[in-house]
């Protein structure tokens, strides 16, 4: 977008490196009808934060920042890891078992830091959904906490309880359940995993939520079936017939 400032990671596989071959770069990128002061300024300004948030995920061998459309190149962002332009993005000397060695070092143990808060009350709210006892249940993360997540409340009403309950300045992840007829004419339960952000969620928070709705998800998936994803961009967004066309052709 040449109005938005957008940061992007990059796998490369160097060709000739057959101990390491998998290396990551963050890029930034300015567009051009971005303000070249105020927004500027913000990018530099943000940069490390967004750097220290992504290596929780992968290794950062190099930064790379592209004004142009010229500069967004595996050639340019190879020689942010070198000053010497070597072959990135397509080599294949280094065989697959190596490459799939050196991208798990690269992201080993990353994101360890995620955590559930009173587990056991966590899992008998999702299963309370599951069982028919409440339509949902909201997990968000611990108040001043990061990466710690606990089980906020249950609740009925259907989708309209649920939509009283958007958040303005936190994120909620809520399993809910809707009902469906098959043809003919049988009830059967469908489970949803909805991300809803608040407003005034500030947007390194928005980014770090995003990089553990898998860990979210697993946890979700290791107590109750899941059956679809949803992240509405506003309460007015989470309607029963939004929900409905998930399931429907």
């Amino acid at each position: 977008m040449e109005n938005q400032i957008q940061y992007v990671v990059l796998e490369l596989t160097v060709e000739g490196d057959e101990y390491n071959p998998i290396k990551f770069v963050l890029g930034t990128w300015i567009g051009p009808k971005v303000n070249p002061g105020v927004g500027k300024a913000r990018a530099s300004a943000h940069r490390d934060d967004i750097f220290d948030l992504v290596k929780k995920g992968v290794a950062i061998s190099a930064q790379h920042q592209a004004e142009s459309l010229d500069d967004f190149t595996a050639g340019q962002f190879a020689q942010a890891i070198s000053r010497q332009r070597p072959s990135y993005g397509g080599a294949t000397t280094a065989s697959e078992k190596r490459q799939v060695m050196s991208r798990s070092s690269a992201t080993k143990g990353q994101l360890s830091t995620f955590a559930v808060v009173n587990r056991e009350a966590c899992e008998q709210g999702l299963r309370s959904v599951h069982e028919g006892r409440s339509d949902w249940a909201i997990l968000a993360y611990v108040q001043g906490k990061k990466d710690e997540v606990e089980l906020v409340k249950t609740g009925g009403g259907g989708v309209a309880g649920l939509r009283s309950e958007f958040p303005t300045d936190r994120i909620f992840y809520a399993l809910f359940t809707t009902i469906l007829r098959t043809s003919t004419g049988e009830p059967i339960s469908k489970f949803i995993l909805i991300t809803m952000i608040g407003p005034s969620v500030p947007p390194l928070q928005k980014a770090r939520s995003s990089a553990q709705r898998k860990d979210i998800s697993d946890f979700v998936l290791s107590v109750v079936p899941l059956n679809a994803h949803l992240q509405p961009n506003d309460a007015d967004e989470l309607t029963e017939k939004v929900i409905g066309k998930m399931f429907h052709d």
